[in-house]
């Protein structure tokens, strides 16, 4: 469990207050408030990764020596590859505009708000937010002490509301389609589950690699030979959907032979 959002948040929110005790204002304040944010995210991720990573590598009987290796060349390698990509994809698609970054987005309007006297944020929709996290801490509480099998928890509701509705359906039915297989398939039996995740991770990287790959084609001017109206005609919505559905039924079918 690595709260990266909440730890950049509660750091750019401190560090902002910081400067503005200092007499920074304007452009100069958000830029320096973001750049603290920025090296304390990439720490509170790279400490986050470094753990899982040594932990697998413990658990397959990997050597101290080759894995420490392996974080080094893990973080040289990003950061001569990290910087060209997002450039490229900046140019190619517009990184907060078609490439949708709620994250980096939010971080942005809350150092603007800071410094540039509330511009862009709605503070009723804060109020609202900070109202809503604390009902569902009290109703929470109540039904921990009753002990009952459903749960309130604040992430899920606030990923909810800050993702756009694009990224949080697939969530949603994602989470619906791990719900039964779960339910389906024996305990003792890790395989759909964990097939399951696999997979999933592997949708997400294949994703990730081909949206680079045509954002290179982008910002090259290379001319593909269809526009994205034919593509959305040939691999449109009904591919989609139906693409999803067989891998729903893969999952299923594999927590079904389960034993």
């Amino acid at each position: 469990n690595n709260p990266v959002s909440g730890i950049t948040i509660a750091v750019l929110l401190a560090t902002a207050a910081l400067f503005l005790a200092l007499g920074l204002e304007g452009n100069s304040g958000v830029l320096a408030t973001l750049g603290v944010a920025s090296v304390v995210c990439c720490a509170a991720c790279t400490a986050g990764d470094c753990s899982q990573d040594l932990k697998t590598g413990s658990l397959i009987g990997a050597s101290p020596r080759s894995q420490q290796w392996a974080q080094v060349i893990g973080i040289l390698v990003p950061a001569f590859v990290i910087a060209p990509v997002l450039s490229v994809l900046h140019h190619a698609e517009g990184i907060g505009r078609g490439l949708m970054a709620p994250q980096a987005t939010l971080f942005a309007n809350i150092s603007k708000a800071m410094f540039k006297g509330g511009e862009g944020i709605p503070y009723d929709m804060v109020g609202w937010g900070v109202f809503l996290g604390v009902t569902v801490l009290i109703l929470d509480h109540f039904l921990k002490k009753a002990r009952s099998s459903f749960r309130l928890y604040v992430m899920p509701l606030a990923v909810g509301i800050y993702l756009p509705i694009t990224l949080a359906v697939p969530l949603f039915l994602g989470g619906l389609i791990r719900y039964y297989v779960n339910r389906s398939k024996s305990k003792e039996n890790q395989t759909a589950q964990d097939k399951g995740v696999l997979l999933s991770s592997g949708l997400i990287a294949g994703e990730a690699i081909l949206g680079v790959v045509l954002a290179v084609f982008v910002y090259n001017k290379v001319n593909l030979g269809l526009s994205w109206i034919d593509l959305n005609s040939l691999f449109g919505v009904g591919v989609s959907l139906a693409c999803f559905a067989g891998v729903a039924f893969y999952l299923q079918r594999l927590s079904a032979n389960s034993r």
